[in-house]
């Protein structure tokens, strides 16, 4: 059976430097992105319903932190998590990226990445770029199937991470994102 959730402090590699006051989960999707333009992360759950900004729970998951929007953090991040998987519906789930508002320099396009993290180990990670700002219509990510399902690692791009107290420490290779060399498991069919 898999290992139990990692308690809140124990030190796993991220790729997404979190603030101190943001809530870790058994599962976590995080946009990632730099510069002052407003980004916005929402999952759409199996049954349609949607968890975002102003839709702050649903299907086992809550919508942690929405930055960006009145205020520009120096490292932008979106952050949903699930504290509790068996309290997630079965099914297919959508990472969706929304360009809300470009701020700041006059760049055409904007690259941000999400990253899909079980228990501390990047399961996805996609990098993307925005182009189009100021639509209601959001960029489709990945989906992903609930309950996950074991299946064996595959290689991911290397990249440098760093733990909760800031130490650092390498994400990816076979098997996601990790501190202790364990493989993760990976979301079931991917599309």
């Amino acid at each position: 059976p898999p290992s139990p959730v990692p308690p809140p402090n124990e030190e796993v590699c991220s790729p997404v430097e979190l603030p101190t006051t943001a809530n870790r989960g058994e599962l976590e999707l995080d946009l990632k992105w730099a510069g002052a333009s407003d980004l916005d992360l929402s999952l759409v759950c199996p049954d349609g319903t949607e968890v975002s900004y102003n839709a702050k729970l649903g299907c086992g998951a809550t919508f942690d932190f929405d930055v960006n929007a009145t205020s520009v953090s120096p490292s932008p991040v979106e952050h949903i998590i699930w504290t509790d998987l068996a309290q997630a519906p079965p099914g297919r789930y959508t990472a969706v990226v929304t360009p809300y508002a470009k701020k700041g320099p006059n760049i055409p396009r904007l690259p941000f990445d999400v990253y899909l993290t079980y228990r501390g180990r990047v399961i996805d990670h996609r990098s993307k770029t925005a182009t189009k700002f100021g639509s209601s219509e959001g960029i489709r990510i990945f989906t992903f199937n609930l309950p996950l399902a074991e299946r064996a690692p595959e290689a991911v791009p290397v990249t440098e991470g760093r733990t909760p107290s800031g130490q650092p420490c390498r994400v990816g290779g076979a098997g996601g994102a990790s501190t202790d060399g364990a493989p993760a498991p990976a979301p079931g069919q991917k599309h």
